[in-house]
């Protein structure tokens, strides 16, 4: 069971990319239902475990979400997609704090590179195919360009910042996240890019200067970042539309990505903000945002001068919570900046309330 626990978060991480290339000769979802049923069967078998991880203070703002989701479900929302809902987050927040407390050395020493790496490998077999190399805004060999913008705008972040010195095998891998991340044409990733940079360094004058020429950059090759397109305001007009509709109890635990079959714009509301409020309705949905800004607020506060794996861990949070202002985040389920967000803000929690010092490893 042990065993089990110190990957599965990986696993279901890694899995939530392998969902978005082409299903013909593996559909991934399996592997997913296959990871959320071993993890309720153990989580069934083994009461004693499993009740020494939950009750732990890192890990209670899980547990506190999951209650809300529960009461939510069994007063207004009591239908069988949103009891999948239900179950998948209960079961996803349960395996991340078990790969958390039972695997704390790998996610302190190695998580962080292994995503690097994984995402390096999709991007570069995506430049592999001529086909993907075609198309105006490159996705290499997912289905969606946003979808690997935030992999890659993830994947420079904590390569830029996890790294005081960098070797030629590392500055190779940058600057192919960071190619590949402009090739996509999306204009969000810039913001994981500069934030990146003033995160690592600082703000200075040699910084803006770095800064004006990487937009010098960007018009002399037309990016769309200078689109005058703005198909965002009106996905977030549409989602504040429908809130009004049914403001109090929202649509019910599985509208997660802000989505209604009556919707005029494509992809749903993009806003994870207003998702939640879809969702939940104005005051679950409030309460839920309420609790996951306290608990990222008081953990920034917490770690003061902290060592690099810490810091790419917390600007992970961050960078999520200012690009859920434009794109469907920490709402969904299959999602993998979602689904790191709430392990990031998780394992930050664990190592606040567990005292543990950052330079050490911790034994079991």
């Amino acid at each position: 069971m042990k065993l089990f626990f110190k990957y599965s978060f990986v696993l279901l991480l890694f899995n939530t990319v392998l969902l978005n290339i082409d299903q013909s000769f593996f559909d991934f979802y399996y592997l997913f239902l296959i990871i959320m049923s071993l993890g309720l069967f153990f989580l069934i078998t083994n009461p004693t475990p499993v009740k020494e991880v939950i009750y732990n203070r890192g890990f209670l703002y899980l547990g506190f979400i999951n209650l809300v989701n529960l009461i939510y479900f069994l007063l207004f929302d009591i239908n069988i997609e949103s009891f999948y809902f239900l179950i998948s987050r209960a079961v996803q927040f349960i395996l991340i704090a078990f790969s958390i407390f039972y695997h704390y050395n790998y996610f302190k020493n190695k998580f962080l590179d292994h995503v690097v790496y994984f995402i390096s490998i999709i991007t570069l077999i995506g430049f592999m195919l001529p086909s993907s190399l075609s198309e105006i805004r490159f996705s290499g060999i997912l289905w969606n360009e946003n979808m690997l913008a935030s992999l890659t705008g993830i994947a420079f972040s904590i390569l830029l910042i996890k790294n005081k010195i960098f070797s030629k095998f590392q500055l190779i891998l940058l600057f192919l996240l960071l190619l590949s991340s402009l090739l996509t044409g999306t204009r969000s990733v810039l913001i994981y890019i500069i934030l990146a940079f003033i995160y690592k360094y600082g703000l200075s004058f040699k910084n803006f200067i770095y800064t004006l020429l990487g937009f010098l950059i960007l018009i002399s090759i037309n990016h769309r970042v200078f689109s005058s397109e703005n198909d965002r305001f009106s996905q977030w007009v549409e989602g504040v539309i429908n809130i009004s509709n049914n403001p109090y109890l929202g649509y019910g635990l599985s509208v997660y990505d802000g989505s209604l079959d009556t919707n005029i714009e494509y992809g749903g509301v993009h806003n994870g903000y207003l998702s939640f409020i879809m969702q939940y309705g104005i005051i679950f949905g409030s309460f839920i945002i309420f609790i996951v800004l306290r608990k990222s607020i008081l953990t920034w506060i917490y770690f003061k001068d902290p060592p690099e794996y810490i810091r790419a861990y917390l600007f992970i949070v961050i960078i999520t919570l200012i690009t859920a202002l434009v794109e469907t985040l920490m709402t969904g389920i299959n999602e993998f900046q979602t689904l790191l967000f709430w392990f990031s803000l998780s394992f930050l929690s664990f190592v606040k309330f567990s005292n543990i010092d950052y330079g050490e490893n911790r034994d079991y």
